[in-house]
């Protein structure tokens, strides 16, 4: 119900104080840095593959994730931020100088990873939009398209499993020689009762 009308949902753990925990809610939710935030982009981005990029609220503590894919590699991006904040707010990007830093990854696992993420907070909004007031028509769509997502980023989702399959287990059991002996004269005399 939260979700469809823009509210705040959190849950209430009996093994806490509730009085602490709604009063920790109350104040992250009273203290909203930014209204109506949108994320613009001007450059060389896919705007179709945005996730979501205007959110109600910004608080204190709280960040804001907007992905998206590039159209080609390399090509740069100017985001721009606005929102309401005791007037009209506009936030432009300034660049800075990056450190150089040791790379602890290759640019393949940084894209796989990337990706990735991207194909998460698709998914995760998807799934929200299923649950707003559309036609079943619409619903069929984006569950075609979280399904799809899922399967090709191996996601678990309401729509998807996942199947564990172990290879088989070969285990050879050593026998000690007496054992061995025993066993094997144990078979011989039940042969020759028979």
């Amino acid at each position: 119900m939260s979700l469809q009308n823009n509210g705040f949902a959190r849950r209430i753990y009996e093994d806490s104080d509730a009085a602490l925990q709604i009063k920790g809610l109350y104040s992250e939710i009273s203290s909203a840095l930014l209204t109506n935030v949108t994320f613009n982009y001007v450059g060389d981005i896919n705007m179709n593959t945005l996730t979501q990029n205007h959110y109600q609220y910004y608080f204190g503590g709280s960040e804001l994730i907007v992905a998206g894919q590039m159209r080609s590699k390399g090509s740069s991006i100017v985001p721009r931020v606005t929102g309401w904040n005791n007037g009209y707010t506009d936030l432009l990007w300034k660049r800075r100088p990056v450190p150089e830093l040791k790379a602890i990854t290759n640019d393949a696992d940084l894209s796989m990873i990337t990706e990735k993420m991207w194909s998460y907070l698709t998914i995760k909004q998807l799934l929200r939009d299923i649950e707003g007031d559309i036609t079943s028509t619409k619903k069929d769509e984006i569950k075609a398209k979280i399904i799809s997502l899922a399967i090709k980023y191996q996601f678990v989702t309401p729509f998807t499993s996942m199947v564990v399959t172990a290879p088989q287990l070969r285990q050879s059991i050593p026998f000690r020689t007496s054992e061995y002996i025993t066993l094997s004269s144990l078979t011989q005399t039940l042969k020759l009762d028979k």
